[in-house]
């Protein structure tokens, strides 16, 4: 196994003709959002941030994006000014809910190029031709349990817990490294 460059060290990981394997900057703050759905709207209201209704759907905001995980429960990516903004006014909301900043908890991995989805499927059991830009789920990757989100047709972002990180990126290289070897053949 290759050894892995410390998965806590923004940049890189790999970079290939058509593939890309980056760790992402922690420049945002993640929040992670519980309320029942009949009162939904009104924390919504409370504070000021929509949050999506369809389970899979993700909305993008001023600085980052909020995922609709499952029937109560919404995963947020948000600049540390509005975060800390949507923190406050929780604070003050008039119907229960639990609000939990986990920004220390996961890293991100970004995966990118014409070749992303490819090595993706070869860890991901869902079928990703229909996991289409703006779609966000709870899913494993090589059995490990990640959120992945769809940026753009050929750009995927999994946030993982950091103590899975050096497990999944050796991983996710192996196989990118597999894939390029792959295709180098058949030329």
């Amino acid at each position: 196994m290759p050894i892995l460059p410390d998965p806590l060290q923004t940049g890189k990981l790999i970079e290939q003709d058509a593939l890309a394997i980056e760790v992402l900057p922690e420049l945002q703050s993640r929040l992670s959002l519980r309320v029942a759905g009949g009162d939904r709207e009104t924390l919504a209201a409370e504070i000021d941030i929509p949050l999506p209704d369809q389970i899979g759907l993700q909305a993008p905001l001023d600085g980052g994006a909020i995922a609709c995980l499952g029937p109560d429960e919404w995963m947020m990516t948000l600049t540390r000014d509005l975060a800390a903004l949507v923190q406050t006014r929780a604070g003050t909301a008039s119907v229960p809910h639990a609000l939990v900043d986990i920004s220390s908890r996961e890293l991100t991995l970004v995966i990118s190029g014409s070749d992303a989805r490819e090595l993706l499927s070869v860890g991901c059991p869902r079928d990703l031709r229909s996991f289409t830009p703006g779609k966000a789920c709870r899913t494993l990757c090589f059995d490990v349990p990640v959120i992945l989100w769809c940026e753009a047709k050929d750009r995927y972002r999994l946030d993982v817990w950091r103590s899975f990180a050096p497990h999944l990126a050796s991983l996710l290289l192996q196989s990118a490294r597999a894939i390029k070897a792959e295709k180098d053949l058949s030329v």
